[in-house]
């Protein structure tokens, strides 16, 4: 039996500068596939966007190409940055265990600090500390949700 993890850890959200590091991002997403073994080329990967970045057809109306597109010369240029490799302080900051939830140069980076308490209390860190059920809440839905009962779920619990 196999087993995949989709996503390292649970999905983080980070707040990136885009003038600086967008494409610098989605060139790390694209060649995940490539560097995982699963095809030679991004754009081979069936669940990859980078052929809607290729492709002058219409991408899905929720893949906004053109912000990260106006920033080459053209579509070819495009594919030649992304297959260029990932530089090392982009891999360094991915596999880093303590991501920081910032990526961008110095500047970025002090101005974000600088409004810091302008930001809203909506991120999820917070979210779960006031939804966090307990242990025994869990092993309750659990066990009715399944209508173990006193089956075999139950064995074992205090």
């Amino acid at each position: 039996m196999f087993s995949y993890c989709l996503f390292r850890g649970c999905y983080k959200g980070i707040v990136v500068d885009g003038d600086e590091y967008l494409a610098v991002v989605i060139r790390y997403i694209h060649l995940n596939p490539v560097e995982a073994g699963l095809v030679r080329e991004p754009q081979a990967h069936r669940w990859s966007s980078h052929g809607a970045y290729l492709s002058r057809s219409k991408a899905p109306v929720w893949l906004n190409v053109r912000e990260v597109l106006e920033r080459f010369k053209d579509r070819r240029e495009f594919h030649e940055f992304v297959l260029s490799g990932n530089e090392e302080r982009i891999r360094e900051y991915y596999s880093s265990q303590r991501q920081s939830p910032l990526l961008g140069g110095e500047g970025f980076l002090a101005w974000v600090r600088a409004r810091r308490e302008k930001f809203s209390g909506e991120h999820p860190r917070y979210k779960r500390v006031g939804v966090r059920p307990t242990v025994e809440t869990v092993v309750w839905a659990t066990l009715n949700g399944h209508e173990a009962g006193n089956g075999g779920y139950s064995q074992g619990l205090a």
